[in-house]
């Protein structure tokens, strides 16, 4: 690596040329200046250029007018763009591409042959560097021509390998003056077109590319909230509409051709125009700002004003927020004056400047200078006089607050919130559609002009140029220091040598220069004022270090020769460095050779050369010699035959090597190349693993370790499998069938938990175990993992426990059954058994359940069973008695004689509950005294059972006589209020062979019926009856007894 002043040479091309590396001073000085031509001149637009001037755009005549100044303001070209046969060309808008060159936007007037008239086109023109025509388009709306249709192409900016721009189209594709968006190719080939319009004037003047697409800004009266409204639309990167709003009032908000907006980096656009509204105007219009966000919300609106005119036609990003440019009558030098003004994100006002001369003066655009940081650019219109029509381009050169130096008024406005005022408005979606314009190729014809250049005022003043410099004679690879001496530094200044600018820096210069002669020249330039003073420079020609050096070695590659392959000669002196722990550490030799390094590392080689002038020159490798790998390497994985053994590798090197790559030779034929390898033995032993790395340097490396494979465990098993009674066993377990050594034996009583035992003999013994219990042993052979024998099992069973017998109960003799319950044993039963002599003599029972089934015992009888619990010794349970009883105490009465249709009660005692039966014509028959009425006689049976449930049975004899026991009334009252309505015969039911007949007093049967049974309401053919008394003839047709008697009518109303 060379050093630094080796590092500035390598920058010198040409015969001369220069780096400047501090102590610059900015060229900035304030001047208002026009250029004046033969016909109408504008300056539309302004735009600084990469070489920190600027080129402006307008008409230039009837033609396209391109003026380019230095950054010091000095012309130096304009060309004019005319079109054979058109009588009219003009220019609103020029960028420089990323080519150098420039886009310009505007529009060229054609002939129409249909209608022998010229129209003007929408124009798009790009051109070169030094103003040569790369392309130009134009289209035309269809329809109707000869009407002065204007269609122009107001703004464009470079964007994503083409170009996108806005303007108007007169009459297409919606009525009157439609705003247009139209993308290019590179090339100028369209790629896309869209409208919006409406039943108005619109036009974009606008286009700005944004995330997501572009926002073209522009006013509109088809759309809005009154007049002219502010108007933003978002489309894709394909045209496609994102959304399309209007902002304004009741009043004029902006107007259709100048109306713009500039877009913020965090997504925000803002908008400016103007307001007539009262409630926003301090008289006539104001200027209007309104910020809206990426979506079209608005975000604050202001404006700003004085009891005047002023109106805001362009706006651009400023160091505090915003720079906004266009005219004014309040504070003019003569007529309107531009109007230059600065607000800050928030819309408050910085301040607000008046810039003209003596006509109507326009504030058409304006750039900030070096981002801001040197003031401001405004490119003007200016009247030539006063009311005249006749414009010339101006420009003016601000500082940071809009001062000139002169013809610069303050003017003081009033800032009015306008956010609530401004209503947004939706364009409905049918007011845009894409369109297809007609691409037509135009050529131009370049002239250069030399228009008449006037400063109305400078900032600077001229004085003798001189510097002084370093030294006059130097070597080429020597900072030649430069300064300013003039009396009063000019305002701008150009360095060259013999003839080839340099440096532009006003004060101190420092540079390099190859070998030669050079006449250095100052140039001091105030306006139009340009003077030169110059000095002579001889630089002599320096030598030329340079090392053949390996950029890598290993440490182990020594001695080492360094080449020369700079300059040669006898001329030369030689002067070597050789680097941090060299043997020998320094050299004049022109090539050293036989050089040892004491450790590795990075060694700094330098060369210096000095010839016979002096002059110098060296250079510096970088020469890495590095160290070789250091190896270590381990196994975590302990290694036994067929197992896999992992090879942790840890090895690592120094310097800036890295290890490229890996050998592993495991001892038994087999290799790998990876980092850390899994490798299985499939024999025991031990073996020699060798490790070579080899760093991307080419160091090599290697280290050899043992490694033991030892034979796989085999745990074995242990027995015998016992079974023993708890608290009163012994016996001894032995490991079988194992290989390897026992490290320890452990015990568990639930065969997951386990409890070691410090034992390593190959038998374990048990002594008195209350639970059964599982043994195991844990064996290991030499490094290989260890496992646990199989268990052997000591099953305890408890001591046996009869239980209980439930339960001791009482049955009745004659009818008997009953389950006894085995409770509270341990083990199992092996059978029951029972005696009829309270336990004196036992009869077993085959039966092994927890259940024993009686029935029908003759006598009481006892029970118990017996109980064996696995090994242990059998046990007996309780005893339960099981009471046979005899039930001696039932009673019934009374016999008893009855009439039919009569009820009488009988009785039963001696228990405690009781069954009746038959339960015929019975009220109760779970009752003791229950009331029986039965048609016939009847022998009445019941059970009585006891408080042990046993039963005994008794009878009661109830005879029924048949003696026509019948009461019958003398009263019917038929008045329907439910008593008494029917003549009754009480018990007549029990007589269904009955038949009776009523009559009058006079012996005429009134009513007659056989079954009677208590339904006649005292009615005759459906009529009742009058009260009065009646007869009747109750017969029985089964015996020859009848009943003869009256009846009384009571509360009749209707008469016979």
């Amino acid at each position: 690596m060379k050093k630094f002043d080796n590092l500035i040479k390598l920058v010198l091309v040409f015969s001369a040329l220069f780096l400047i590396v501090f102590n610059c001073k900015t060229q900035n000085f304030e001047y208002l200046k026009t250029y004046t031509g033969a016909g109408y001149e504008t300056a539309h637009n302004v735009y600084q250029t990469s070489d920190s001037g600027f080129v402006g755009v307008g008409w230039q005549s009837q033609t396209i007018g391109v003026y380019k100044v230095s950054q010091c303001g000095d012309f130096e070209w304009l060309k004019s763009f005319n079109n054979t046969g058109s009588p009219n060309e003009g220019a609103y808008r020029i960028v420089q591409t990323n080519d150098g060159g420039y886009f310009i936007t505007g529009t060229m007037q054609t002939y129409i042959s249909a209608s022998s008239a010229y129209d003007y086109g929408y124009l798009a023109f790009k051109i070169d560097g030094t103003g040569a025509q790369q392309f130009a388009r134009y289209w035309q709306s269809p329809g109707s021509t000869g009407t002065d249709r204007s269609d122009i192409a107001y703004w464009g900016e470079e964007y994503s390998g083409g170009f996108i721009t806005c303007g108007n189209a007169n009459n297409w594709p919606y009525a009157n003056n439609n705003a247009v968006v139209t993308a290019y190719s590179a090339t100028g080939g369209i790629s896309w077109a869209r409208a919006v319009g409406g039943t108005g004037n619109e036009s974009f003047n606008t286009i700005k590319p944004v995330t997501g697409g572009f926002i073209a800004a522009g006013a509109t009266n088809s759309f809005g909230s009154g007049g002219y409204d502010l108007m933003a639309c978002k489309f894709s990167t394909s045209g496609a509409p994102v959304w399309m709003y209007t902002y304004g009032t009741s009043g004029n908000e902006g107007q259709i051709y100048n109306s713009k907006g500039i877009n913020l980096p965090n997504g925000n656009f803002l908008l400016v125009g103007s307001t007539d509204n009262t409630s926003l105007s301090q008289g006539g219009t104001d200027v209007l700002a309104v910020l809206i966000n990426g979506n079209g919300n608005i975000v604050w609106a202001y404006s700003y004003g004085s009891t005047n005119n002023e109106v805001a036609y362009n706006a651009e990003l400023s160091r505090n927020g915003f720079i906004i440019s266009g005219y004014t009558n309040n504070n003019s030098n003569g007529g309107n004056d531009g109007l230059i003004m600065e607000i800050d994100n928030n819309g408050t006002l910085l301040w607000a400047k008046a810039v003209g001369d003596a006509g109507n003066d326009y504030g058409m655009s304006v750039v900030p200078v070096n981002g801001g940081t040197d003031g401001y650019m405004m490119s003007m219109l200016r009247e030539t006089s006063l009311g005249s029509g006749n414009f010339d381009p101006m420009y003016a050169r601000t500082d940071s607050i809009g001062d000139a130096s002169c013809n610069s008024n303050t003017l003081t406005f009033t800032t009015t919130n306008a956010t609530s005022s401004i209503v947004r408005t939706t364009i409905p979606s049918t007011s845009t559609t894409s369109i297809t314009p007609s691409n037509a190729t135009a050529t131009f014809n370049a002239s250069a002009l030399a228009p008449a250049e006037n400063f109305i005022c400078l900032a600077c003043t001229s004085s003798p140029p001189s510097f002084t410099m370093s030294d006059t004679i130097i070597c080429e690879n020597e900072e030649l220091t430069i300064i300013n001496t003039t009396a009063t530094p000019p305002a701008c200044a150009q360095w060259t040598a013999t003839g080839n600018l340099f440096s532009t820096q006003i004060d101190t210069v420092r540079t390099y220069f190859s070998a030669g002669t050079y006449t250095i020249e100052l140039t001091s330039i105030c306006g139009n004022t340009i003077l030169t003073t110059s000095q002579s420079l001889l630089v002599h020609p320096a030598p030329t270090a340079g090392i053949n050096a390996p950029l890598y070695a290993c440490e182990t590659d020594t001695p080492f020769t360094f080449y020369n392959t700079g300059t040669s000669g006898s001329n030369i002196a030689y002067y070597w460095d050789l680097g941090n722990g060299s043997i020998p550490d320094s050299s004049n030799a022109e090539n050293p050779d036989s050089i040892y390094y004491q450790f590795p590392g990075i060694k700094y080689i330098t060369q210096l050369q000095i010839n016979q002038f002096g002059c110098r020159d060296s250079i510096t490798e970088i020469f890495h010699l590095e160290p070789l790998p250091k190896i270590t390497f381990t196994t975590d994985t302990p290694i036994c035959i067929t197992d896999s053994a992992h090879f942790i590798n840890s090895s690592w090197v120094g310097g800036t090597s890295t290890i490229a790559t890996w050998f592993w030779e495991f001892g038994d034929g087999d290799t790998s190349v990876f980092f850390q390898p899994w490798h299985g033995y499939t024999a025991p032993g031990t073996y020699i693993v060798q490790l070579t790395a080899t760093s991307d340097h080419g160091c090599i490396d290697s280290l050899s370790l043992p490694i033991a494979v030892a034979p796989l465990t085999v745990p074995g098993y242990v027995t015998p499998f016992d079974t023993v009674c708890a608290y009163n066993n012994s016996g001894t377990l032995s490991l079988v069938g194992d290989t390897g050594d026992v490290i320890y034996w452990q015990y568990s009583t639930d065969g997951y938990n386990w409890n070691n035992i410090n034992d390593t003999s190959q038998s374990q013994n048990y002594l008195n175990l209350a639970t059964t219990t599982y043994f195991r042993a844990y064996v290991q052979s030499g490094l290989c993992p260890g496992g646990f024998s199989d268990s052997s099992i000591v099953t305890v069973d408890m001591p046996s426990v009869g239980g209980r017998t439930l339960k001791d109960t009482t049955v009745c003799l004659e009818n008997n059954n009953g389950l006894l319950t085995a409770s509270g044993f341990l083990g199992q039963i092996t059978n029951w058994e029972f005696s009829l002599d309270s336990g004196q003599t036992w009869t077993t029972l085959p039966s092994t359940n927890d259940t024993m089934f009686f029935n029908n015992l003759p006598q009481t009888t006892w029970y118990r069973f017996i109980v064996v619990n696995g090994v242990c010794p059998a046990d007996t349970s309780t005893e339960a008695k099981v009471f046979v009883y005899k039930f001696n105490g039932a009673t019934a009465y009374q016999d008893s004689t009855i009439s039919l249709g009569s009820q009488v009660a009988i009785y039963a005692d001696g228990g405690v509950n009781y069954a009746w039966f038959p339960t015929y014509n019975m009220d109760d028959s779970t009752a003791q005294e229950v009331n029986v009425g039965p048609l016939e006689t009847t022998q009445y049976n019941v059970i009585v059972y006891d408080e042990n449930g046993c039963m005994d049975t008794a009878s009661v004899m109830i005879t029924v006589l048949r003696d026509y026991n019948v009461q019958i009334s003398n009263v019917i009252t038929p008045n329907g209020d439910g008593f008494n309505d029917t003549w009754y015969i009480g018990n007549i039911l029990n007589y269904p062979e009955n038949e009776v007949t009523i009559f009058n007093r006079f012996g005429k049967v009134l009513y007659t019926k056989s079954g009677y049974a208590n339904e006649w309401d005292g009615t005759y053919n459906g009529k009742k009856l009058p009260d009065g008394t009646y007869f009747y003839v109750l017969k029985f047709t089964d015996s020859n007894i009848s009943f003869k008697g009256d009846i009384n009518i009571i509360n009749s109303t209707i008469s016979e």
